[in-house]
């Protein structure tokens, strides 16, 4: 008698620990950071935006990027509960599962259908602060995304670029997916980018991966190309709020 009371309290104690698995699906996320030039060197001559990124998506599949042009500073995690709230988005908890080189981690994580998660790339450096061009993959096509910023005409876009200091001034408040975020991105094809525009534009861009969760366990990829922002080159950025007024050099 005591054997089996013992039994019914440790499989009690285990499905008490033991997360809900029901209902909840596994998806994985691959990002790389690259210099423009290397990133436009898979672009076909011509090609409208979108269009299709068919050899982007075989070197990454292969393991075929190069690792001369990979931006090792962008750092990509999951948003934290307060930005994930501005976004629409819950907060998950991913494991990075490297691939065998070991420089082009995927992350994957448990999250539930009909929900949306947040992944923020973080720059570490100061060097390429324009993001220009990306290419997104989710339930359709691998496709080439210009980011657009958010006009008066409400246009839906797959990649949307909007004030940092409105997002951070969302932080903790569903108001930025509520009254900004739902009415521009198009996340038909399950994914789509909100790139962050400091005000000091020696700052660079920040990247938040938007990502609408399915019935079905999907990979999502994003591959995201910098270049250096014109105006830090020639020494003609604004300082947001400076009472200056003025160009700083």
């Amino acid at each position: 008698m005591g054997v089996m009371r013992w039994r019914f309290l440790f499989l009690l104690l285990v499905m008490l620990i033991q997360p809900p698995l029901a209902g909840a699906v596994e998806y994985r996320l691959q990002v790389v950071s690259l210099y423009e030039d290397s990133f436009a060197s898979y672009l076909d001559v011509g090609g409208r935006v979108p269009s299709p990124l068919g050899r982007l998506e075989t070197a990454l599949d292969r393991q075929q990027i190069p690792k001369g042009p990979i931006l090792y500073d962008r750092w990509v995690e999951p948003a934290d509960r307060e930005v994930a709230r501005a976004f629409g988005a819950t907060p998950v908890k991913a494991e990075a599962v490297p691939d065998r080189e070991a420089f082009l981690p995927e992350f994957r994580w448990q999250g539930g259908p009909g929900t949306r998660s947040l992944w923020v790339v973080k720059p570490r450096s100061f060097h390429y602060h324009e993001l220009r061009q990306l290419g997104l993959k989710g339930v359709g096509q691998f496709l080439h995304v210009l980011p657009s910023a958010a006009a008066v005409k409400v246009v839906r876009s797959k990649a949307v670029s909007f004030p940092t200091n409105l997002i951070d001034a969302s932080n903790g408040k569903a108001n930025l997916w509520e009254r900004w975020l739902s009415r521009y991105l198009d996340l038909s094809e399950g994914i789509a980018a909100v790139v962050g525009i400091e005000a000091n534009l020696t700052f660079p861009d920040r990247v938040y991966l938007l990502i609408e969760q399915g019935s079905e366990s999907r990979q999502f990829k994003a591959v995201l190309g910098y270049r250096k922002r014109f105006e830090v080159e020639q020494g003609l950025y604004l300082l947001g709020g400076s009472d200056t007024g003025g160009v700083n050099r």
